[in-house]
């Protein structure tokens, strides 16, 4: 295409002014402007598909990921159900009574941590709840490796390492972890149970409470939840006088003896 510039020329108070008008003109052989508009069109609808797979492509990238994102959350928490939490108590015994029976009044809890999944938990730790109104720690813990699993003509003339490295730890193949209370007035238990936390493979952390299984933060203290054995309110603990708040964590610490083999 060319464009041609005739000239006119403009009287305006007594002087020539030339004005150039642009007319567009098709050059003979060029394209014509219905081939120029086809052009245009051609180019918007390869830019339009270019950015309807941009776009696509990341809308499929979310969905993806969202579905990996649902279906890790669900392989996490069917592992969580896949460690066994079980209560126990034993009677330590005493000086048999008149009619010959061994003394009842105290008790000691366990609870034994089994992990039957497929991979290896950590930082596991657990807590008692006596009567529903405070928390006590542990003050016995054994870990019970896999050794007994190992063939006969293996560990033939060895024993089972201690392995303190592996506190808190429990692999698939470990027999299982148990903590102890001390001993307890039977007068106190209450409908006990245990809480327990550990950490899976993900780095999420996970409490067992009354057979049901909850994710936590990682900065979660321990704390009691209301229920029908503890009532709507009271004293926390000895010698309190204020209603018995929401939360209640664990006394400190106190070191643990090991329980004899």
């Amino acid at each position: 295409m060319r464009l041609s510039a005739p000239r006119l020329l403009v009287r305006s108070q007594g002087f020539k002014l030339p004005v150039v008008i642009l007319i567009p003109v098709a050059a003979a052989g060029g394209p014509s402007w219905p081939d120029i508009m086809t052009a245009f069109g051609t180019v918007a609808a390869a830019l339009a598909a270019v950015g309807i797979a941009i776009w696509s492509h990341g809308d499929t990238s979310r969905r993806i990921a969202d579905e990996r994102r649902v279906a890790r959350d669900r392989d996490q928490l069917a592992e969580a159900y896949r460690v066994q939490v079980v209560l126990g108590e034993h009677s330590p015994g005493g000086e048999p009574n008149q009619y010959g029976d061994l003394d009842g009044s105290v008790k000691r809890l366990a609870v034994m941590v089994v992990n039957r999944g497929s991979y290896t938990i950590t930082g596991i730790e657990a807590v008692f709840s006596y009567d529903g109104q405070r928390l006590e720690n542990p003050t016995g813990y054994r870990r019970l490796s896999g050794f007994g699993n190992v063939r006969e003509r293996l560990r033939h003339g060895w024993s089972p390492s201690s392995e303190r490295a592996m506190h808190g730890v429990l692999a698939p193949w470990d027999a299982g972890i148990r903590f102890e209370s001390d001993e307890v007035n039977v007068q106190i238990l209450k409908s006990p149970y245990p809480l327990v936390r550990w950490t899976d493979r993900w780095g999420a952390q996970w409490e067992h409470r009354r057979g049901e299984v909850r994710r936590i933060r990682d900065d979660e203290p321990w704390h009691l939840e209301p229920g029908p054995e503890s009532g709507s309110s009271g004293p926390v603990g000895p010698g309190a006088s204020a209603p018995r708040p929401r939360r209640c964590r664990a006394r400190p610490q106190r070191r643990w003896r090991s329980s004899p083999r």
